[in-house]
């Protein structure tokens, strides 16, 4: 929320952070000299009969941000208020409040952020091997620690372009539907998301496959009781399986 005219805040009625909102609500009064002295220029044409300047303060007064009932009231007749509403652009949450009553404030000071949690986004690590899987309009599920067999389903909404140096993996940005608010900024959750399947594949048990440090590998049985560690190229892992795309074959067992 910024403001469009610098001046003084003098009432402050949303007073924490965290504080909920609605659309239309005043979130603080400003008083701006440069909007009082439109609403004086507005009235002055107004009782002169001058429509083309008045049209003109009109514009002024809107690209100041005086909210519709107060320029309404203007064209009622005044009077002139030392005041103007500063409204909520949304029905929300107040994320950060950085200013006080009695504060100078100019259009460049974010007064506060006001957000609509009713939907959210979740940003999730994925892996670079597996980055190739992932595209925006994907189904997502996601569990919160403290809500234990609540599972909520979303949808993948983007694919950030850039991987991360250090932790290998590229950013999935999931939106989901968050009616009850128990989705909140800066959480932790765990996601999964549904890749398309892929019809005759080979897969093994995920318990069978052996991860190292520079490859994957299962444990082939042999005749006779013997055994032989095969290294294998892993690919998807789902429902207790991963995909092998080379190393053992279809009649081979591990």
């Amino acid at each position: 929320v910024h403001v469009r005219a610098e001046g003084w805040i003098e009432r402050l009625p949303v007073k924490v952070v965290g504080e909920r909102v609605k659309k239309g609500q005043t979130l603080f009064e400003l008083y701006a000299p440069d909007i009082h002295v439109a609403q004086g220029e507005f009235l002055q044409f107004l009782n002169r009969g001058e429509t083309d300047m008045l049209e003109i303060t009109l514009d002024r007064l809107s690209l100041l941000d005086v909210p519709e009932s107060e320029i309404q009231a203007l064209r009622n007749g005044g009077p002139v208020k030392r005041r103007t509403s500063i409204l909520s652009p949304l029905d929300g949450v107040v994320l950060s409040l950085n200013v006080g009553e009695g504060m100078f404030v100019r259009p460049d000071v974010t007064t506060m952020i006001v957000a609509d949690l009713s939907t959210v986004w979740v940003l999730a690590n994925i892996f670079e091997d597996q980055a190739s899987w992932v595209q925006p309009g994907l189904p997502a599920t996601l569990t919160l620690t403290y809500q234990p067999g609540v599972t909520r389903a979303g949808v993948v909404d983007y694919i950030y372009p850039i991987m991360d140096s250090k932790t290998r993996t590229l950013t999935a940005r999931l939106r989901f539907d968050n009616p009850d608010g128990a989705l909140k900024p800066n959480m932790f959750a765990d996601v999964e998301i549904q890749s398309p399947s892929t019809p005759n594949v080979l897969v093994v048990p995920l318990e069978a496959l052996i991860r190292t440090g520079g490859s994957d590998r299962v444990v082939l049985a042999l005749d006779e009781g013997r055994f032989k560690s095969i290294e294998v190229t892993a690919g998807q892992e789902a429902e207790g399986f991963v995909e092998i795309f080379d190393g053992v074959s279809l009649s081979d067992e591990v």
